[in-house]
């Protein structure tokens, strides 16, 4: 449970290499390549601006241009083989970054998928998993000011992730999670998991949460309708028994 919310009722919470320098090498390989060399319909002016540096029209013969043409080729060629290799640089960094997550290492975790986003800067699957990491190192935090920075971080990151995909179920549930939890934000947290359950409906977490969000607003009725919801579309007797007697604690039974 956050650190600076009252407990109201059972709820569940959701549990959700390669180095720096080896990007930057790969980054700056590519931009001595792309002084170099470009993409096809821009053959024509490297050759004439290399002609240029020969010493002029007229001055070239066919076989320095076809030598030119060659090494042209050549640095197209390298640079298509390290975008690709940079492609794959971010899929390992992301991956290695949900393995930390799975193995519960939170802070390796987001080092590598801040790195991820460093090179998969629209993918919105790197931002959530980020502020899924920031969220738990914010919980693990030693201070109220670290935690804070981590939650601040993690806001950032599910909120970029819902910028790049609006209907991303993950991101909205786990925002609203945060200022339900974390950040004592209520009214937001309703704003965010009410979009969690439109473009997810039936999803018994999203009800808990809403169900929580609603007492901590002081809407008794409508958390007890949520805690009943959760009841009916939980798929574990674990989920349906908390979700059962926080409706019950509410309305009196």
């Amino acid at each position: 449970m956050g650190k600076n919310m009252k407990s109201r009722g059972r709820w569940f919470r959701p549990t959700t290499a390669p180095t720096r320098a080896a990007a930057l090498a790969v980054g700056g390989a590519l931009v001595a390549v792309l002084a170099l060399a470009g993409c096809d319909s821009g053959r024509s002016d490297q050759l004439d601006e290399l002609v240029e540096m020969e010493g002029g029209a007229g001055e070239v013969d066919e076989e320095r241009i076809e030598e030119l043409k060659e090494q042209i080729k050549k640095y197209e060629d390298i640079v298509e083989e390290k975008v690709e290799a940079t492609g794959q640089l971010g899929a390992y960094y992301k991956m290695l970054g949900r393995e930390y997550i799975d193995a519960q290492n939170y802070g390796p975790a987001l080092e590598n998928l801040e790195e991820a986003i460093r090179i998969e800067t629209a993918n919105p699957n790197v931002f959530y998993l980020a502020g899924a990491a920031a969220g738990q190192l914010g919980n693990a935090a030693g201070t109220e000011e670290e935690a804070q920075e981590y939650f601040e971080k993690a806001e950032r990151y599910y909120r970029r992730a819902i910028e790049l995909d609006p209907e991303f179920f993950n991101a909205l549930y786990g925002l609203a999670v945060l200022y339900a939890f974390e950040m004592d934000r209520p009214e937001e947290a309703l704003e965010f998991i009410e979009r969690a359950n439109e473009v997810r409906g039936g999803d018994a977490r999203a009800y808990m949460v809403k169900g929580r969000v609603l007492l901590e607003l002081d809407r008794p009725e409508e958390a007890a309708e949520a805690y009943g919801n959760a009841a009916e579309a939980a798929d574990s007797a674990q989920v349906r028994d908390a979700a059962t007697e926080n409706r019950r604690e509410i309305l009196g039974e």
